[in-house]
């Protein structure tokens, strides 16, 4: 079963999304205490490196010495130039990590930006204000049911790192999907389906193992502002 949760189904397809700038708002966004928040330029010691074309991960340190590798996968478009969020395709270029959901609520992480871009908006600003909101956010993802089988997908599998870039296309980010509110992006995160990694099965995303996963949020090689670089 091929899951598009990268992708919403073209019904409930958002508008192109917005440039990376945050919306300004009106007013000032007082932000619960929360070292959850912060912003996404912070200082990061570890980089990631998505290899495209043999669908496989590095994380480097500070140095660009490589500490860890390990298989993924990639979107179905193919090895494309991405054009929108419909088109299947994981794209290429600079990115940075604005937000973290993850099985063990203590690791949740949203960049200060999000915060401020969505918390005007009265049906999304429970989830982005406070930590339990993260919780609820990863809770509503994980019973979507994209593939419209009655049962929900858990599609994000244990975790969802999720990016931005000023130079390609990540989202539209906080949307809605049969009326519940979820995190729309570009991003790393898990799969039910152990047989999607090493595969472009993908809607855009890159899938990770659990391992994968877990040693990328707990080691916190993965943090808010880690670049992620994806090439061919």
């Amino acid at each position: 079963m091929v899951l598009f949760a990268c992708t919403a189904p073209r019904a409930e397809q958002p508008q192109r999304p917005e440039t990376s700038t945050a919306v300004a708002t009106k007013q000032p966004v007082e932000l619960v205490g929360n070292s959850s928040i912060a912003s996404h330029k912070q200082k990061a010691t570890y980089s990631l490196v998505i290899h495209r074309s043999d669908k496989r991960l590095e994380v480097l340190n500070s140095q660009g010495d490589r500490l860890y590798e390990a298989p993924i996968g990639i979107g179905q478009g193919g090895m494309k130039e991405k054009q929108d969020m419909a088109d299947l395709v994981t794209p290429t270029g600079e990115m940075t990590v604005d937000l973290i959901l993850y099985k063990k609520s203590a690791y949740n992480q949203i960049a200060s930006q999000n915060v401020q871009r969505f918390a005007q908006n009265p049906q999304f600003r429970p989830l982005v204000i406070q930590p339990q909101g993260l919780v609820q956010l990863f809770q509503n993802m994980s019973r979507l049911d994209f593939d419209g089988n009655g049962s929900p997908d858990k599609a994000y599998g244990d975790g969802y790192i999720g990016l931005t870039s000023e130079t390609t296309i990540t989202g539209p980010k906080m949307s809605t999907f049969a009326s519940t509110p979820y995190w729309f992006s570009i991003a790393l995160h898990g799969t039910p389906n152990p047989k999607n990694i090493g595969q472009a099965n993908s809607g855009g995303c890159v899938h990770l193992a659990p391992d994968t996963l877990k040693q990328l949020i707990e080691q916190k090689w993965v943090q808010l502002g880690t670049a992620v670089k994806i090439v061919d």
